[in-house]
């Protein structure tokens, strides 16, 4: 088994999560009467390739430092029993009949199968700090994916949706990228507009303790570094001190409705009462105590999610 393919899986699997959560986010109406999405269903998105029969081959291939004859052709029945297990791949719904005067036929996809495989693209968008990639990357591919033309005509309605959201700002974001900022579901950016903030630094609000493990692991939280798409947790025993609300109930500015209507259809709790909060903590970094300036979003009966890191201070 391989640490860094094991990552990779991971990090992938993040990734084509952020997008079925900026969807849900940003574009509620697209997404609300689509049965068995995946973070409806338990989000299994590739489990297949845990699979020793995809997993070792996949694995050989790309981190075993060599591409044999059969290393390459181990992978090649790996991709295909993948494609076969995995209904969001456009080759499933590709029909290559025994008679050829049927020839091939196109079946259509089910719907959440397209979210998923536009997800699953949009991905390594993800992966570069680059949501707008992944137009750029379709027109590259369209031409050679045998889609039925109703799947093609909802995966370019899906696409050109997230492009017009992404592109309904004039603010510049994190990574260059025009009308988006990070925030919602640890890092995911959404479009916002430009708002007038009050005057003031936000009402402070109590540290929040980070409680050092006993038996079971203690209360911790993932926190995203958006400038590398990496994960963190704070140091335990530590706490996020000068904590302040900025946005939302009690903040110098309203929270974006959109921003908390979405926060509550995904997480729960009342819109009126989500907060956008910043603060000092302390993260544990491969061992090392590092503090950083992290934002989050909370609300009384959920508690705190999103965290991310706005600035590191070391």
């Amino acid at each position: 088994m391989s640490y860094q393919y094991d990552q990779y899986l991971a990090k992938h699997k993040e990734n084509v999560r952020n997008g079925f959560d900026w969807l849900q986010t940003n574009l509620p109406e697209l997404v609300k009467d689509v049965p068995n999405l995946g973070w409806q269903t338990g989000f299994a998105h590739d489990q297949s390739k845990s699979e020793p029969d995809e997993y070792e081959a996949y694995d050989a291939y790309f981190y075993g430092g060599n591409r044999s004859f059969k290393v390459v052709q181990e992978y090649r029945k790996a991709w295909l029993m993948h494609l076969h297990r995995n209904p969001h791949h456009w080759q499933h719904w590709v029909l290559i009949n025994d008679d050829p005067k049927e020839g091939e036929i196109l079946i259509e996809m089910p719907i959440n199968y397209i979210f998923e495989m536009v997800c699953d693209w949009w991905a390594f968008s993800w992966a570069k700090g680059n949501q707008q990639e992944i137009f750029k990357w379709y027109d590259e591919h369209k031409n050679y994916m045998k889609l039925h033309p109703n799947t093609r005509k909802k995966v370019e309605e899906i696409l050109s949706k997230i492009k017009e959201k992404l592109d309904g700002s004039s603010e510049l974001a994190h990574h260059g990228v025009e009308g988006q900022k990070w925030g919602v579901r640890n890092g995911p950016p959404y479009p916002i507009k430009k708002t007038v903030e009050k005057s003031g630094e936000g009402a402070t609000i109590e540290d929040t303790y980070i409680h050092k493990s006993v038996g079971a692991k203690a209360r911790n939280y993932d926190i995203l570094d958006p400038a590398t798409g990496e994960y963190f947790h704070f140091s335990e025993g530590t706490r996020i001190r000068e904590s302040k609300v900025f946005a939302g109930k009690g903040g110098v500015k309203e929270l974006e409705p959109e921003v908390a209507q979405g926060l509550s259809e995904q997480i729960g709790g009342d819109p009126d009462e989500w907060q956008h909060c910043k603060g000092i903590g302390t993260i544990d970094c491969d061992g090392e105590d590092v503090d950083a300036e992290v934002h989050w979003f909370q609300e009384p009966s959920v508690g705190k999610h999103k965290f991310k890191v706005k600035k590191w201070l070391e």
